[in-house]
C-alpha cells in the first residue's frame, strides 16, 4: 500500500501534518509541471482545467489523509489483552519495539510453555522460545549465567541501555527470571490484528490477568 510514495511504515513514522505538508508540496510540484507541458491558448480552458484539476486532486488528498489519521487511530487502539495493550504500546513512532512488558512476556511464556510447544506457530528448544519449525526465530531466550552475570554487569554502567526502551535495573533481571525478550518476539505479537488466535486466545488471557495484577499491585 503505497500513498504519495508513503508505506505503511512511513506513514506510522510521519507526523500527520507533516504529511499533509508533504501531498501539498508534490501536488504543487505536479500541477507545475502539468502547466508547463500544456499550452493554454484559451484562458477560460486554462481556468477550467484548474479548477478541475484542484478539485481532482483535493478529493485524493482528502482521502489519503484520512487514510492516514485512520492508520494512526488503529494503532491506538487497545485490541490485545481484553482491551489492555495496543500495537502503539509494543512499537514506537520509529518502528521499533518496546520493552517495557518483557517481565509480563516471560511470565506468561513460563506459565504457557507446554501450550507453546504444542502450537504450530512456536518451538521450544532448550527452555527457550522460537518461531516455528521453518522459521525457528527467537523469540524468548533463556540466559545463561554468563549472560546474566554480563546483564547484571551492564547496569552498573549508566551510559550503557540494554533495551531500546527501558534501562535494565536489578529488578528488571529479577523479574525476567534468565529470560530475554527479543524484537522479533514483540514486533511478531504486533502484527495480530488481535491475540485469540494466540494459543487458542490463553496468551490474551494470560497477559490481561498478569496486567491485572500488576495495576493492582501498583495502585
Amino acid at each position: 500500500n503505497m500513498a504519495f510514495g508513503y508505506d505503511d511504515d512511513d506513514i506510522r513514522r510521519l507526523d500527520k501534518d507533516i504529511y499533509a505538508n508533504d501531498i501539498m508540496d508534490m501536488i504543487d510540484a505536479e500541477f507545475a509541471r502539468q502547466n508547463a507541458e500544456t499550452d493554454f491558448g484559451d484562458s477560460a480552458v486554462h481556468r477550467e482545467s484548474v479548477r478541475l484539476y484542484e478539485v481532482e486532486e483535493n478529493q485524493e488528498m482528502q482521502e489519503q489523509i484520512k487514510d492516514i489519521q485512520n492508520q494512526l487511530e488503529k494503532n491506538e487502539m487497545k485490541i490485545f489483552a481484553e482491551g489492555q495493550l495496543s500495537k502503539g504500546d509494543l512499537i514506537n513512532e520509529a518502528g521499533k519495539a518496546r520493552h517495557g512488558f518483557d517481565n509480563l512476556f516471560t511470565a506468561a511464556f513460563v506459565k504457557l510453555k507446554d501450550e507453546f510447544d504444542h502450537d504450530g506457530m512456536f518451538s521450544v528448544i532448550d527452555g527457550s522460545l522460537y518461531g516455528g519449525l521453518g522459521t525457528e526465530k527467537p523469540y524468548i531466550i533463556k540466559q545463561s549465567t554468563e549472560d546474566m552475570e554480563f546483564l547484571a554487569g551492564m547496569v552498573s554502567e549508566p551510559d550503557v541501555r540494554v533495551f531500546a526502551d527501558e534501562e535494565l535495573t536489578p529488578e528488571d533481571i529479577d523479574m525476567f527470571g534468565g529470560y530475554r525478550v527479543t524484537d522479533e518476539f514483540i514486533k511478531f505479537i504486533a502484527g495480530f490484528t488481535s491475540w485469540d488466535t494466540i494459543l487458542d486466545g490463553k496468551f490474551d488471557a494470560v497477559m490481561a490477568e498478569f496486567l491485572r495484577k500488576e495495576d493492582s499491585s501498583a495502585a
